[in-house]
């Protein structure tokens, strides 16, 4: 049945009043969210942003019918893949640019082994010393002033089944790689299975995407909402590279910065990278990362 707005911000479907405010709806939209599938949560049974967005994963799909052409088969979007796609045409907007560095993994591999973790969180505690140094890649564009977070909360780029999700470690900066390593797990865990909520994937400060996960060299990863560094870890791999003058055979990896260039420029993301690989090819700076 078609839906009836109404200016008190109800919608009927089905024959079912369902109440919820033109904004609402419009999210709704964006996510691909069937609103008749929702259940409200504010006054009088009224929908939420955060019903909604609740509902993201859980089945409330909006119809996606489309006429069926010979030799094509029509798939389905699913309200992940409908918040994805809106989010990367708002940060298409945004001026962004990538830098490289490579990054000699030696010491960050000898040292995450003593810890028993991966490299990810590693990198991200390494990042989180550096980030004081350089307030500015945790901050945001307002349009009449640049927003500088105290708290450094750490979106991580996560591949799921349904699509790429941001989890986000809160506080990285006061935690150490293990509880790091830890918070990763249970939010790449909750990504998978669709059991994250809004605190969970919203408030990052800055990104960190782990292409070498999957096999990826180097890349030029999108900003993230909110943020305007967004730095990926390629493949550690063997690499011939020159140390003391001589050409061996070490594992590195390159890492992208991308950020936005009306906050930081050329320049300044240029030493934040030379910090950070400072940081990592340094065992005995890594060894001084909180535990």
């Amino acid at each position: 049945a078609p839906l009836v707005t109404f200016d008190v911000g109800e919608v009927v479907s089905d024959g079912r009043p369902v109440r919820a405010t033109p904004p609402v709806r419009k999210l709704a939209k964006e996510l691909g969210v069937d609103l008749a599938g929702v259940a409200g949560t504010g006054p009088e049974g009224r929908i939420t942003e955060e019903d909604v967005r609740g509902a993201v994963g859980s089945g409330a799909v909006a119809s996606t019918d489309s006429p069926q052409e010979p030799g094509r088969t029509p798939v389905p979007v699913s309200p992940v893949r409908r918040s994805i796609a809106a989010s990367l045409e708002r940060q298409a907007t945004i001026p962004q640019v990538t830098t490289f560095r490579t990054l000699d993994c030696t010491a960050l591999d000898a040292v995450r082994r003593e810890l028993g973790v991966s490299p990810l969180p590693v990198f991200v505690a390494a990042l989180c010393r550096v980030v004081p140094d350089h307030p500015l890649t945790n901050a945001r564009w307002a349009e009449t002033s640049i927003v500088l977070d105290v708290q450094v909360n750490v979106g991580i780029a996560t591949d799921t089944e349904h699509g790429l999700m941001v989890p986000v470690v809160r506080e990285a900066d006061r935690r150490g790689v293990a509880d790091i390593a830890a918070e990763i797990g249970r939010l790449a865990e909750g990504a998978r299975d669709g059991s994250l909520r809004p605190p969970d994937v919203t408030g990052a400060t800055i990104a960190v995407s782990n292409t070498g996960s999957y096999g990826s060299e180097a890349g030029t990863p999108i900003l993230s909402p909110g943020t305007s560094v967004t730095i990926a870890l390629g493949v550690i791999a063997p690499r011939p590279m020159v140390v003391d003058g001589e050409v061996v055979a070490r594992h590195a990896a390159t890492l992208s910065l991308t950020f936005d260039h009306r906050v930081l420029d050329g320049a300044a993301a240029g030493r934040v990278l030379t910090d950070l690989v400072a940081v990592l090819q340094s065992e005995e700076r890594l060894r001084d990362l909180p535990r």
